[in-house]
């Protein structure tokens, strides 16, 4: 028999950390989110990382019940590489939004200057605002079409390769006029 110990990672999945032949923390109170259970475990026929906890959190179960440690390192495997995809996934996303956020930015002052401009023109005129809204809006479009470019990228080598940044064909095709 050993003890093993597990917490809940950031993605909300409780996750195997630890084995002891004694419980190191008998009559501790844990901190929430974390478990330290006895399991029968055998390392010739399971992979600690296949392991978790059953919804009760009081007994360990294995995630691939029925397979040998070779699939179960397989499948393990295969987790680790989704795992890495969603992770650049989410970084070249994140890449997207924060050059939106600086063409933005960018042209902050330009509707300040638009509404002095238009007001000077008379009242009701928004000329120069309708190009800034416009710019911005176009600047908007042009990021939710990347994003949408690399949703379908399904191997990290494309993913890798995969530029997030939109802003010079951008730039070129909405010059500012304004």
């Amino acid at each position: 028999m050993a003890f093993i110990y597990f917490s809940t990672d950031p993605k909300s999945e409780i996750v195997p950390n630890n084995i002891f032949e004694n419980n190191p923390f008998d009559g501790e109170e844990l901190p929430s989110g974390d478990y330290c259970v006895e399991y029968d475990y055998d390392k010739t026929a399971e992979e600690l990382d296949s392991l978790t906890l059953n919804s009760d959190k009081t007994a360990v179960v294995n995630r691939f019940p029925g397979k040998t440690l070779e699939e179960q390192k397989v499948l393990l495997r295969e987790e680790a590489i989704q795992n890495r995809i969603e992770i650049r996934r989410k970084d070249k996303r994140n890449n997207i939004k924060t050059y939106v956020k600086e063409v933005l930015e960018e042209i902050g002052w330009r509707q300040e200057r638009a509404e002095e401009l238009d007001e000077l023109e008379g009242a009701g005129v928004k000329t120069r605002q309708a190009k800034v809204a416009a710019y911005r809006q176009a600047a908007r479009d042009a990021n939710n079409a990347h994003e949408l470019l690399l949703n379908p990228l399904t191997t990290e080598a494309e993913i890798e390769a995969f530029d997030a940044d939109w802003r010079p064909a951008f730039y070129a095709a909405n010059p500012i006029d304004f």
